[in-house]
């Protein structure tokens, strides 16, 4: 049996070296990669079968041929009658690409998909060559550049420009893009089917009364194609159209400050096609978002970025042309309307100088308008650049996808069928994998603070799933696509929630902490440790009640300058309001670091006599000898002298007896010689402090003082002292038959 799994082994390792190897020799230069180049970029699809390899590059149209050996290609890039050497490199695991173009330099480039396939031209009318014209170099401004192969199929270049390479007939058609684009025209306006083979169509420039005839030609096969004129009558034309700005070009990223109509949609488009690098700040920089609050815009913002530009992609949208470049034109531009809502472009303000963007009645509307266009096939006059994914449009595509009546609206809550659904489930989930993890991670609290408290251990499993579940459910209105008017609600209360679901489980965690270092600190031989953790305990918390406060004031958009502005204010009113309180703290830190007293220590004061029971942010607490628990503001505490008679708590007894009747200086000398036994022979008195002797001569008897100190720890022990004391007291008295007057066993506090 052994050996059969051995023999099966060793055939699927063969197999798979093989096939390995097979792919590697016979298949590593099939793909297509991004390429730069010296003169600009494009894409490169290889095919290899065997050591041959064939391919093109677009948008240039170049024909590749030639021999891999391993990762080293050498061959030939046809362009036109032209033959150029071209030696390649795989790189990188076969993931790049390098190498040398005899024509047109180094080139370098990373394996990608498969291109999609462009969609089909047509050149039957004049209209359909403009239109193919100006979108295709549109797109390849998006970095689209294959799209300048459709463009250079487009065009009819003179004889001059067609003896030029390849890469000089693009950055040819490039420059006469550049010149149409600083004209105003709207294509729909082109004659379809004139009268002869060829027609000029006058572009006129907004601002000026420069006009750029634009001629379109019919070829012997019946397309039309856009002539573009040689470079002498170029230059001429751009001088020309550059006249009304000083003779200056624009610069390539001057649409980025949104002077017009124009420069905002471009911005947007070209932002979109950009998503993953910076194209995602300046497509969100276009959309008025004064109405969402600060905490929201960002989130936000993609969302409605993408909503807007799958609602152009399906209701089309011909040519940038069509919309004013005029900055000084401020009237609003109308992009699509419908009963749902309008897509507008307008000055952001009432200044001079206010950038264009989609307006606020847009982006209010944005949600219906995207809705209502769902059901159009995708539009055959498509805007620049493409549509980025997003998890939120993933997600929806793959549900409505698999079941369709899920995108149904539900006009109560306002969201989709699809999205309750997955909004409850996703709730579910996270409570129950909150329950989940807040126990294990209790116990492993529990463990290191050695607490064994319940009311602590379930107070931190409830903070932890809580707080678990919270932050779970903190990425579910993005990836969901819940509406603003959910979010500028739900956001901020989760924001909230989760806030004080930390500072539940930092609250308890510091509790427990500090309850563990009192411990410690109970087992060392300072008296000041204890207090050091009391007051730790409590700038500890009021630590993090600061921090939720400025947590919660995040989450709601409160802007910080006003709440420091208003912090400011109320803090002089705080500061006369609590200024007890603050000098308590400060009295409590005095206590600290002075450390008169420990826990645990009788103490005598003005205010207070008694044991120290514990020091705590604004007061102390003392408990008395008869039981009575004092609290004394630090402040006070640490204003007046205090004297610590430590932890044996030492109290003093003074007794005043009045014999009356009976009394010889015989008896009364022996009454005293048993009370003083009495006490030195209990080990509950110090025998060191016990003084006894007649204290005063009376009209009415004559006066024994009796003074002594308990050395007990508890006021119980010191109350069973007392009682033996004073029996035993009488029965002495008995004894000697002396009668005591009315004043005996007069109990006086030794001062």
């Amino acid at each position: 049996m052994n050996a059969l799994r051995i023999l099966v082994c060793s055939i699927w390792t063969g197999l798979l070296l093989l096939a390995t190897a097979a792919a590697s020799g016979d298949g590593g230069w099939t793909g297509t990669w991004e390429i730069t180049s010296a003169d600009g970029g494009g894409h490169l699809a290889l095919v290899q079968r065997g050591d041959a390899v064939t391919g093109t590059v677009t948008p240039i149209g170049s024909e590749i041929e030639g021999k891999a050996v391993g990762d080293r290609f050498e061959g030939t890039r046809k362009d036109g009658e032209r033959r150029h050497a071209l030696v390649l490199s795989l790189t990188g695991g076969g993931e790049s690409i390098l190498g040398h173009d005899e024509g047109r330099g180094w080139i370098s480039g990373v394996r990608v998909a498969a291109a999609e396939a462009l969609p089909a031209i047509s050149l039957a009318t004049p209209r359909d060559a403009l239109r193919t014209f100006v979108q295709s170099c549109a797109q390849e401004r998006c970095g689209l550049s294959e799209y300048l192969g459709q463009a250079a199929r487009a065009v009819e270049l003179d004889p001059d420009m067609l003896a030029q390479p390849r890469a000089a007939q693009f950055a040819h058609i490039r420059a006469y893009f550049d010149l149409v684009d600083l004209t105003t025209f709207r294509i729909w306006d082109v004659e379809d089917f004139p009268a002869g083979d060829e027609m000029v169509v006058p572009l006129r420039q907004a601002r000026s009364e420069v006009v750029l005839p634009l001629m379109l030609r019919r070829a012997a096969s019946g397309e039309w194609r856009v002539v573009v004129p040689g470079e002498v009558e170029l230059a001429a034309r751009r001088k020309s159209l550059l006249a009304v700005r000083g003779g200056v070009a624009p610069s390539a990223l001057e649409h980025l400050q949104l002077k017009s109509a124009r420069d905002c949609v471009r911005t947007f488009f070209e932002g979109m096609a950009d998503w993953d690098g910076r194209g995602r700040e300046r497509a969100i920089s276009t959309l008025d978002l004064t109405d969402i609050p600060d905490g929201l815009r960002d989130t936000e913002g993609e969302l409605i970025a993408g909503l807007l530009c799958r609602a152009l992609h399906r209701v089309g949208f011909i040519g940038l042309q069509g919309i004013s470049d005029d900055p000084l034109n401020r009237d609003p531009v109308v992009l699509f309307r419908s009963q749902a809502g309008s897509i507008v472009v307008a000055p952001s303000g009432p200044e001079a100088n206010a950038p264009f963007k989609f307006d606020r009645a847009t982006i209010a509307a944005i949600w219906r308008v995207e809705h209502e266009t769902i059901g159009l096939a995708p539009a055959s006059d498509a805007p620049p650049g493409g549509i980025p994914p997003g998890p939120y449009f993933t997600i929806r595509d793959l549900v409505t996808g698999v079941a369709p009546p899920l995108r149904a609206h539900m006009p109560i809550l306002g969201l989709e069928v699809w999205q309750f659904v997955a909004i409850a489930i996703s709730i579910v989930c996270a409570i129950a994998v909150a329950r989940l993890v807040a126990r294990p991670i209790t116990g492993v609290a529990m463990r290191v603070f050695h607490a064994v408290s319940d009311t602590g251990r379930l107070a931190t499993q409830y903070s932890v799933s809580f707080l678990v579940a919270i932050l779970l459910l903190l990425p579910v209105p993005e990836y969901l696509g819940v509406p603003r008017w959910y979010i500028e609600v739900l956001g901020p209360t989760v924001e909230s929630l989760a806030v004080v679901g930390i500072a539940i489980l930092v609250w308890h965690v510091v509790g427990t902490a500090c309850a563990h270092l009192m411990r410690i600190a109970s087992r060392t031989a300072s008296t000041g440790d204890d207090l050091a953790v009391s007051l730790l305990l409590g700038c500890l918390r009021l630590g993090v009640l600061v921090a939720a406060f400025l947590g919660i004031a995040a989450a709601w958009s409160i802007s910080g300058t006003h709440l420091l502005a208003g912090l400011g204010i109320g803090g002089v009113a705080l500061a006369f309001g609590s200024q007890n309180t603050i000098s308590h703290f400060f009295g409590a830190g005095t206590i600290i670091a002075d450390r008169p007293f420990g826990a645990g220590d009788w103490i005598q004061t003005p205010i207070a006599t008694g044991v120290v029971e514990r020091v705590g942010f604004r007061s102390t607490r003392v408990t008395a000898a008869d039981g009575t628990v004092v609290t004394v503001p630090n402040g006070a505490l640490a204003g007046v002298s205090i004297v610590n008679l430590g932890k044996r708590r030492p109290r003093p007894m003074s007794v005043q007896v009045l014999v009356m009747q009976g009394a010889t200086l015989e008896k009364v000398e022996r009454f005293i010689a048993a009370l003083r036994e009495r006490l030195v022979t209990d080990a509950r008195f110090l025998p060191d402090r016990v003084a006894l002797g007649v204290s005063g001569i009376v009209s009415n008897g004559i006066q024994v003082q009796c003074n002594a100190t308990l050395n007990v720890a508890t006021d119980q022990e010191e109350a069973e002292a007392r009682h033996a004391f004073l029996v035993d007291l009488l029965a002495a008295a008995e004894t000697e038959g002396l009668g005591l007057g009315p004043q005996f066993a007069r109990l006086e506090p030794k001062p």
